[in-house]
């Protein structure tokens, strides 16, 4: 092992002395043709120093700008907005006097892309409720993401379920749930 460690600590000299050599005029040889091979990795360029930004201003970015939607959060504004987008759903689900065609053409933007799959083949007809009879009431907040909205109608109150996928997303249903014994 010592021997190794000699031979490279002759070699990395020989390599520092022919590079400090003065150059001989008029002769050539391979070792003066050839660029010298590196021992070590390079040095990489310094760069310049970066500016602080203190957390909170305009300028700062932590390093999660790409890491998606953020997480939502409940206010009186969301909840009020949970309330209105289920009662405003309701009212175009129990809309029986209209084609089909236009009624899910209604519909559809406001609900989520399962649930579009779940009701697309729902014929208004079988929807059992006529009208929306009262003010709807937040009945489940566990989750900010997650909304359940209760609301009077006609044959009972409904539960409208929603969901959003942050803060700045709209609320759209998941699901349209009956009164017991309807639906």
């Amino acid at each position: 092992m010592r021997g190794i460690a000699a031979g490279t600590a002759v070699l990395v000299a020989l390599v520092a002395l022919t590079g400090c050599a003065p150059e001989e005029t008029g002769t050539t040889s391979a070792a003066a043709t050839s660029p010298p091979q590196p021992t070590e990795a390079p040095l990489a360029e310094p760069t310049p120093t970066a500016t602080l930004v203190a957390p909170g201003s305009p300028e700062y970015h932590d390093g999660h700008e790409n890491e998606g939607p953020s997480n939502p959060t409940w206010d009186e504004v969301d909840r009020q907005a949970a309330i209105d987008a289920a009662v405003t759903a309701l009212e175009l689900f129990a809309r029986l006097d209209q084609p089909y065609e236009q009624w899910w053409a209604e519909l559809a933007p406001l609900m989520s892309a399962q649930a579009q799959i779940d009701y697309q083949y729902v014929d208004p007809v079988n929807v059992p409720i006529r009208a929306v009879t009262g003010h709807g009431v937040l009945v489940d907040e566990t989750s900010a993401s997650i909304a359940g909205v209760e609301i009077p109608t006609d044959v009972g109150t409904y539960v409208v379920t929603l969901s959003r996928a942050d803060d700045g997303a709209p609320w759209l249903v998941e699901r349209f749930t009956p009164p017991q014994g309807e639906g």
